[in-house]
């Protein structure tokens, strides 16, 4: 899956992901090695990384499970990619 790279690219871990979005790390991991067979999920992951709108009211909802710089740093990514 291609949002690996983009995770990298704004420097933060699966883990962090996985934390943000409440989606398990194993099943991102799954995912991104194509091994996943959760249509469901997999689904929902693409709809964040395409509609920023979207993921910036998940963020609301769970991104406190991870820490402010992480939240900070994944708000930034999905507000630039808004516009």
């Amino acid at each position: 899956f291609y949002f690996l790279t983009r995770i990298l690219r704004i420097n933060i871990s699966q883990n962090d992901l996985a934390l943000a979005f409440d989606i398990s790390k194993v099943t991102l991991q799954k995912i991104e090695s194509g091994e996943s067979k959760d249509s469901n999920t997999i689904k929902l992951v693409q709809i964040y990384f395409e509609f920023a709108d979207v993921a910036l009211w998940q963020l609301l909802q769970t991104g406190s499970k991870v820490h402010s710089s992480i939240l900070s740093k994944l708000i930034k990514y999905f507000t630039l990619r808004k516009n």
